[in-house]
């Protein structure tokens, strides 16, 4: 009730007090909370430790604990649960306030980001069905046009095969005139070149 008064002067809006975290993970207050400053040592199953990592990993919601418990292995494990911050009871006025606005600046900040790295991702799923979709474009007119020069091959090589045996068997004639003959050359070297 103290700590109610006190954050309440502070100017915090207060959602919920809840004795247990059995309590706090079933609660909406609780799991839509910008902050829970969460005790170590809670009544029930779940110690302050267990409710919070699941308030976190569940509802992304930020941690800050308050405890009287300061022992290594305890700090420890609430450090696994990355908390936005820890303070120490007994505490001043000041220290729980700079925390708490730390720890609220912190805990937007992460939303924001989650919230940019959600959007990245989408767009760049966007991105990737596009490309996707163009890539197939370009293969698909990619097959149409080796299509293309495949039939055009073959309907330019059959006529010029038979021009260009025609002249040559024309070239091999006696009787043709020296002005012929360098036509019939003319002839064979574009149609050579042209195949």
């Amino acid at each position: 009730l103290e700590l109610r008064e006190r954050l309440t002067q502070l100017g915090y809006q207060i959602t919920g007090v809840f004795a247990s975290g059995e309590n706090a993970l079933i609660d909406e207050a609780a799991v839509t909370a910008d902050l829970v400053l969460a005790d170590i040592n809670l009544p029930g199953q779940l110690d302050g430790i267990e409710a919070a990592r699941r308030l976190q990993t569940q509802y992304g919601t930020g941690i800050v604990f308050l405890s009287a418990y300061s022992d290594p292995k305890i700090l420890e494990r609430a450090c696994q649960v990355e908390p936005l911050g820890y303070l120490v009871k007994p505490f001043d006025e000041r220290e729980l306030h700079t925390t708490l606005q730390t720890a609220i600046f912190r805990h937007r900040l992460e939303r924001e980001q989650i919230e940019l790295n959600r959007l990245l991702k989408q767009r760049v799923s966007e991105c990737a069905a596009k490309l996707a979709i163009a890539n197939d474009a370009a293969e698909a007119a990619n097959r149409a046009k080796n299509a293309f020069l495949t039939n055009m091959s073959h309907e330019l090589r059959t006529p010029l095969n038979a021009i260009l045996g025609f002249a040559q068997l024309i070239a091999r004639s006696k009787r043709l005139e020296l002005f012929e003959q360098e036509d019939l050359q003319i002839i064979i070297r574009s149609g050579e070149h042209l195949l």
